[in-house]
């Protein structure tokens, strides 16, 4: 009957129109997913000035990482909160967040937002290198602990300071949604964190301690003569010592600077004059 015949086409075309919308929300979520980077995500997400960050992709606002991150650099097992330049330092980020995947981006700018030093990916730490930013390997994690490590090396002069930019996210395992971004920063300083003049190819500073003569060796390579001059001056700024020598040599100059034996035991800058022109370095007195 006809009757009949009509409600029977109405349900066959209700079940088309209901598989069409499933298809095409399908069709977006899966879309979504594949939009999410489970493996890493290429540069320019890590939070930085004129960079995006995790919710790029992801729902939700920035949050502050500020006692969720944390992020060391050390050396030698040590962490430093300066870097000295062309060193290779151990990069440790970390986040007490928890939840089903976790990611992250990180890169290391100068104070004119400019991207310095280098990076390079450790085995079996879940990270990887893409557009001279770090980023995760794996959305889970689950094999670095919530930690994620890698190697940075400083750059070859002083830049002064220096920060790292991190964005970190925490997912729930529902594509995009509901998900947590966390940005961090973390600046750390050129040796002593001081604004000194750097070595240059000019006179290739530098100074070290030697402890069975109690004396600082100088060393370096001058373009003209005149008066030499050395301060030695501790972390507060403070002089400790200073000496007046005669005119330096063209070429190279290596001498020693005998301290008096009342000088305390730590780490001190050297400033070393030629006339007019300044070098400095650092020294640990033992």
């Amino acid at each position: 009957n006809i009757k009949y015949m009509k409600l029977t086409l109405s349900i066959i075309a209700l079940v088309l129109l209901s598989f069409t919308i499933i298809n095409k929300k399908s069709s977006r979520e899966l879309t979504i997913y594949n939009n999410h980077y489970p493996t890493g995500i290429s540069g320019g997400y890590s939070g930085a000035p004129n960079e995006a960050n995790c919710t790029q992709c992801h729902s939700g606002s920035t949050q502050s990482g500020d006692g969720v991150n944390t992020l060391t650099l050390s050396q030698n097992g040590s962490n430093v909160s300066d870097y000295v330049p062309g060193q290779v330092y151990m990069v440790s980020l970390s986040t007490s967040a928890s939840n089903v995947t976790r990611g992250f981006q990180a890169v290391v700018m100068n104070t004119s937002n400019q991207v310095v030093g280098s990076v390079s990916a450790i085995a079996n730490e879940c990270v990887q290198v893409t557009s001279d930013r770090v980023t995760h390997n794996q959305s889970n994690n689950t094999s670095c602990n919530s930690e994620w490590r890698w190697e940075w090396t400083a750059p070859s002069t002083d830049e002064g300071e220096l920060t790292f930019y991190v964005s970190t996210l925490v997912g729930n395992g529902s594509f995009t949604s509901g998900d947590q971004v966390y940005l961090s920063q973390y600046t750390f300083g050129g040796v002593l964190g001081l604004d000194e003049d750097r070595l240059t190819s000019k006179n290739s500073f530098k100074a070290s301690y030697i402890s069975d003569k109690n004396a600082v060796n100088v060393n370096f390579n001058s373009l003209t003569t005149g008066k030499m001059f050395f301060n030695l001056v501790d972390l507060n700024g403070k002089s400790v010592y200073t000496y007046s020598m005669d005119d330096a040599s063209i070429g190279e100059n290596n001498l020693n600077v005998v301290l008096p034996k009342s000088i305390d035991k730590g780490i001190y800058v050297v400033n070393f004059f030629v006339h007019n022109d300044v070098m400095t370095y650092k020294v640990m007195i033992q």
